[in-house]
């Protein structure tokens, strides 16, 4: 790196702790992009038409972006959170201890809305479908047992 470029570069980087300059540096980004938008949205489109790792890249951050939206607006935690619950629950359901390739449902109570843990997606239907009712879910273990009795008699 030549010395001017040397020195443009630790010139920027002590103005950027100025709070005016970069009000003024903003200022003009905007009106920048303001001006140009068609030309930026153009060129934007066709990188993303022609270069697969720039589509690549945007597709996963609004993925990224929808999820951490997502989560928010339904359950009130934050991305960060649920990885956190993820990491706790050993990136496995909180019900089966099953890993699975798919993104884990966050399971919350219907009343309280507090969330109880990560399921996949099988264990969080079937929660869903017995309405969250223990009392459902006891019906049914005592129905599997008895059939599971009565057909390992024979």
């Amino acid at each position: 790196m030549d010395s001017q470029k040397r020195y443009k570069c630790a010139y920027f980087q002590k103005r950027k702790a100025d709070p005016e300059f970069r009000a003024r540096k903003a200022e003009n980004q905007r009106r920048y992009v303001a001006s140009n938008r068609d030309r930026i949205n153009a060129t934007l489109r066709d990188r993303y038409a022609t270069d697969p790792a720039y589509r690549a890249k945007v597709i996963a951050a609004r993925i990224k972006k929808g999820r951490r939206v997502q989560l928010r607006y339904n359950y009130g935690m934050s991305l960060e959170e649920f990885d956190q619950l993820l990491a706790e629950q050993h990136n496995a359901c909180a019900i089966c201890g099953l890993t699975s390739s798919e993104t884990l449902c966050v399971d919350h109570c219907h009343d309280t809305g507090k969330v109880r843990g990560l399921l996949c997606r099988r264990c969080n239907s079937g929660l869903g479908f017995y309405d969250d009712d223990p009392a459902f879910m006891s019906k049914a273990v005592a129905y599997l047992g008895y059939w599971k009795r009565k057909h390992t008699e024979r």
